[in-house]
């Protein structure tokens, strides 16, 4: 279940990079571990947070100062950093968010049936 999520995101990422490169900007791909490392780096078109580790305003703050009109998608599976979110989009007048929310369901075995268990949602938001 977890699997497929992953490959479904993967594929979204990719979809995204490609139109960016056909666009003929220049992609580089970094995972973040310390907001600090966005000062060694060009500045960015387009940013993809998976987890901001309690840091999503500040990161977002200095995302936005870096170039205002930055494509950012933010994943999330809690409805508090969805709150966290959206309350930061008010505060920091940032672009209405496209938000999507995506499940996987696996199937089990139940006795000669095959029932669909479902994953935590996922949710997307792009700005």
């Amino acid at each position: 279940g977890v699997l497929a999520l992953l490959l479904f995101l993967l594929a979204a990422a990719e979809a995204l990079l490609l139109r960016s490169l056909k666009q003929q900007q220049k992609t580089i791909l970094t995972p973040m571990y310390a907001k600090e490392s966005l000062d060694a780096l060009p500045v960015a078109t387009h940013a993809f947070i998976g987890g901001s580790a309690g840091h999503l305003k500040e990161i977002l703050q200095l995302l936005y100062s870096r170039n205002p009109e930055i494509r950012v998608v933010i994943t999330a599976i809690t409805l508090e950093t969805i709150g966290q979110i959206m309350a930061l989009q008010k505060e920091m007048a940032l672009p209405e968010p496209e938000i999507i929310q995506i499940q996987v369901s696996s199937a089990k075995k139940a006795g000669p049936y095959h029932l669909m268990q479902g994953q935590n949602p996922v949710y997307i938001v792009s700005f």
